[in-house]
């Protein structure tokens, strides 16, 4: 029987794509030769002294060029240096930047404070990637030991009033953020990459706990304090975290007793469609139209190297590949939510550990009562008992994300979804299943904030 044109349309299309994703097969992975590099003076404090004319290359979209790591920094020669003296000194200036898991050291930019509050970029380490001046690699011992030095000279009372913002991504964590510095008083950081680095030191087994734990705190105060000096009026300091982090909620909570942290969700089909849709590309909806973006996720891309990290529930026995690879991106997506909501709602058992747990449906909805209600909760020290109406509405009329690498895609409340597609809800809703708590989409933690 002869194919109708229809069906040899398609038969192209897919031919078209097989080819052109070997093509890119090959090209990623064929062996890139490295960046010539000094070796690292692992016990050693000292300056990642920039190549002539060179500059960290700007943060990407996703994956690993969005992520702050030591071979983002352009350096030729490691150049020791009297650290503590440089700490002392450029204090107000100083950033820790990303962990350097295998030499044992934090790696510590300056970028000026200035800088940090470039209005073309909306994510801290993006403006940490683009005006850093200079970048130190310190042992890690040495980074913890110098810093409590200076706490215990300082005092570490900043991080009393200091709250750690976790949530799922994709959920209004930037426009909390937002929120909270109109009613004064707060400053915001959006995502310091130090606790992302952390992240994968630990998902990887590359750090101790205890470990982690120390730069938890000592990178928490230097960033809380040195926004506390460089702004008069600051009281409280919010930290924003990238949803991957609450696989080290834990450790953070015990490194940081003293201060707040708040979790923020959203239902897991608006939380995987404004993801998918984030993230995509011509690339990803060709691959998509014609069925092979499972294969160039997992064949080509190997992305489950990366589960424990992005989707920890994934590949365990409870979720082998097999029950959500055939789902390209709405699967590993979904398993990145279930994964977050599982972590929150293990640490939620314990009443104490978040000082309030929101979703992102009551936000839109609730707005400025919604925020000065988590304010009571959290304890913070605020100019204003309330917004105005005209700075929420300004507020809830931009995308954060639009402003910076990410691709906006906020919808409008009953908005189809517009990556996902029908015949995916039930295989969603099938995974979703298979946990033993969080088996819906739209589970609610105990201990939510619901108004009466």
């Amino acid at each position: 029987r002869v194919p109708s044109p229809k069906k040899k349309f398609k038969m192209l299309l897919f031919f078209v794509g097989a080819v052109a994703a070997g093509l890119l097969a090959h090209w990623m992975l064929k062996p890139k030769a490295a960046a010539a590099r000094p070796a690292a003076k692992a016990d050693t404090c000292v300056e990642l002294v920039f190549a002539p004319n060179a500059r960290p290359k700007p943060a990407g979209s996703y994956g690993e060029e969005s992520e702050a790591r030591i071979d983002d920094i352009p350096y030729a020669e490691e150049r020791e240096v009297e650290w503590r003296a440089i700490l002392e000194r450029d204090f107000a200036d100083l950033q820790p930047y990303c962990v350097d898991a295998p030499n044992r050291r934090v790696v510590v930019v300056r970028t000026a404070h200035a800088d940090l509050e470039d209005r073309t970029v909306t994510f801290f380490y993006q403006a940490q990637r683009k005006h850093m001046v200079r970048a130190y690699a310190i042992p890690l011992p040495e980074f913890v030991a110098s810093v409590q030095a200076l706490m215990h000279q300082r005092s570490d009372k900043v991080l009393h009033s200091t709250l750690i913002l976790h949530s799922t991504g994709r959920c209004g964590s930037t426009l909390l953020s937002r929120l909270f510095t109109a009613l004064g008083g707060t400053f915001s950081l959006h995502e310091p990459d130090i606790f992302l680095s952390l992240t994968y030191a630990k998902a990887m087994n590359q750090m101790e706990d205890d470990d982690i734990a120390a730069v938890v705190r000592c990178s928490s105060w230097l960033l809380a304090q040195a926004t506390v000096d460089n702004h008069a009026n600051t009281r409280n300091v919010e930290i924003k975290t990238r949803s991957q982090c609450i696989l080290i909620a834990s450790l953070m909570k015990k490194a940081l007793p003293e201060s707040k942290h708040l979790f923020l969700y959203r239902n897991a089909v608006d939380t995987v469609d404004s993801f998918c849709v984030a993230f995509d590309s011509a690339l990803g909806r060709v691959l998509r139209a014609i069925h092979l973006d499972s294969f160039f996720m997992y064949s080509v891309l190997k992305i489950q190297h990366n589960l424990p990290v992005l989707a920890p529930l994934g590949g365990t026995d409870l979720f082998p590949l097999s029950s959500f690879r055939g789902l390209g991106a709405v699967g590993l997506t979904t398993m990145a939510w279930l994964s977050t909501m599982d972590i929150a709602a293990q640490c939620a058992q314990d009443p104490r550990f978040f000082c309030c747990i929101v979703r992102y449906e009551e936000l839109v909805v609730l707005r400025e009562k919604l925020v000065e209600e988590i304010a009571r909760r959290c304890q913070l020290q605020t100019d204003n008992e309330t917004i105005s109406k005209e700075q929420v509405n300004q507020i809830f009329s931009v995308d954060a994300h639009a402003e910076g690498s990410r691709t906006a895609s906020r919808r409008a409340p009953g908005e189809a979804p517009k990556y996902i597609r029908q015949s995916d809800y039930g295989q969603m809703q099938e995974l979703l299943r298979r946990h033993p708590v969080v088996t819906s989409g739209e589970y609610v933690i105990p201990g939510t904030y619901m108004p009466q």
